[in-house]
Order: structure tokens, then sequence, then C-alpha cells
């Protein structure tokens, strides 16, 4: 991963998302430092009816995709349902996480999806030829409901989305180090018991980027951070670190041909 910083935000790029002129992406720390905020910890578990978190994520989205974008954001419930917005169904109420799932696809220009995290990933996901992207929450209970695969159906049908165009990022979330499950034995289907690391901690990187690849994905063209929140609270909100924590960002949108550069 790219580690940047732009307008004193400091964010994470994955490699093989920044080279597309196209896309604006990023994963943010916890921490603003800008003029008005040097080294203010943002907590951005609220909705955009929150005027102080409102100018906060607008803040974000200006930097990377420019002003005359859309933030949109779910109200995330940690299952596997996946939205799809398209010209027709595209409100600007959305925006402020009416709309329930657990991931987001468009191909309208100057949408940018959003994902509000403290332990879970995200995957960001591109298709460059139908100009197509996702943004997934993925928790242990999507990633047993298998949202990524839910996920890739839902661009396919909808846009005719090629698996072997799509390119994809795995965010920084908790690690195989961290990931432990002490009723695994009942909350975790037997198969996917191979993941098991250690007594009773899984690798839900790899259940994930494995996921990708049942569902056509090809490996080179998917890129994991390893990261762990819980390792890094200095960095990322982290749920198994502090209890109730806050939460980061992730962010994926298709740049507006007339936003400001």
């Amino acid at each position: 991963m790219l580690l940047k910083q732009k307008n004193g935000l400091l964010f994470f790029q994955f490699n093989n998302l920044a080279g597309f002129s196209d896309l604006c992406h990023g994963i943010f720390t916890r921490h603003d430092r800008s003029d008005k905020n040097e080294g203010r910890i943002r907590d951005l578990r609220r909705d955009e009816n929150d005027e102080n978190h409102a100018a906060m994520q607008r803040h974000v989205v200006d930097t990377l995709c420019g002003d005359q974008t859309q933030l949109v954001f779910l109200k995330q419930v940690h299952q596997a349902d996946i939205v799809v917005l398209t010209e027709s169904n595209s409100a600007p109420h959305q925006n402020r996480g009416t709309l329930t799932g657990d991931g987001l696809v468009t191909n309208i220009r100057g949408k940018v999806l959003g994902i509000r995290l403290a332990d879970c990933q995200a995957i960001l996901i591109y298709d460059p030829q139908k100009q197509v992207i996702a943004n997934v929450h993925s928790g242990w209970r999507g990633s047993l409901g298998n949202i990524i695969g839910r996920c890739i159906t839902s661009m396919r049908d909808a846009f005719g989305c090629r698996p072997e165009n799509i390119v994809a990022g795995i965010s920084p979330s908790l690690g195989p180090c961290c990931a432990e499950f002490k009723n695994d034995q009942t909350e975790v289907p037997s198969r996917f018991h191979e993941y098991h690391k250690g007594s009773a901690y899984f690798d839900f990187w790899q259940i994930t980027r494995d996921q990708l690849i049942e569902s056509g994905v090809l490996p080179e063209n998917i890129e994991l951070s390893g990261i762990c929140t819980k390792c890094n609270p200095h960095l990322f909100f982290s749920y198994r670190h502090s209890g109730a924590a806050g939460r980061f960002i992730a962010v994926i949108g298709l740049k507006n041909p007339s936003a400001e550069k």
C-alpha cells in the first residue's frame, strides 16, 4: 500500500488502484492534521445529519475526488446484501445512509462509495473495462455469507462486468494474529475451519482473497494491505483493541469529469 498525505489528511491507497486516473480511493486514518484540526481524532461513526461529521466527511471526499461529488453511505448491518445504484434509482437522500446493506455497486460518475470501519474489512473493487466500482463492508458474518461472491455477481448481472477484468484491494482490518473466536465451533461453519490460525484464530484476509478468486478475479489483480487494525490503534480505530471504538472510513469513486482535480 501507499501512505499519502494531502490537505492534512493521512490515508492509504492500493498500488493496484492508484494508477487509474479516473478513479479516486483511500483508506483514511483516525487523525486529521489539517490547519484547523491539528492532531484531531476523526471519529466518523455518525451519519451526515451531524454537521461536524458532515464537514469532515466532505473534506475527505473533496481532497480525493473534487467538490462536485456525492458521498454515499449505507446503513451497515453486518450481513451480505448488496445495493446497486443506477441512474434510475439513485436519489439525493441516499448519501445519508438510509439504504440498508453492506455492499455498494455503481457506475455513476461523481458518486463516492463509503464504508465505515473499526476492524471489519472494506474491499474496494473496480472494473476498468465497464467503469464500475464497488465498496464492500465485510465482517465475519459477511465473510461467512460470501458477500464478496454476491458483489461480483451483482456487478456481472447489473453491468456486464467480467471478473477477470476486476481489480480489488482488501483494507486494513482485523488480522489472523488477532481475529479470535472463542465460540468458533458454533459460530463458524466447518468448511471455514481450514482457515484456523492457532486454537481459535481465523485468517479472514485469506477467506476474502479466496472468495475473490473463486468468483473469477485473477490472483494478480488482488492486493492485500496486510495491516491489522488491532495491532495499529495509533492509525485506526479498533473495536477489539478499545471496545466502543470510533470509525474510520474507506472510499472509492469514479471522478466526475467536470469536478475539480
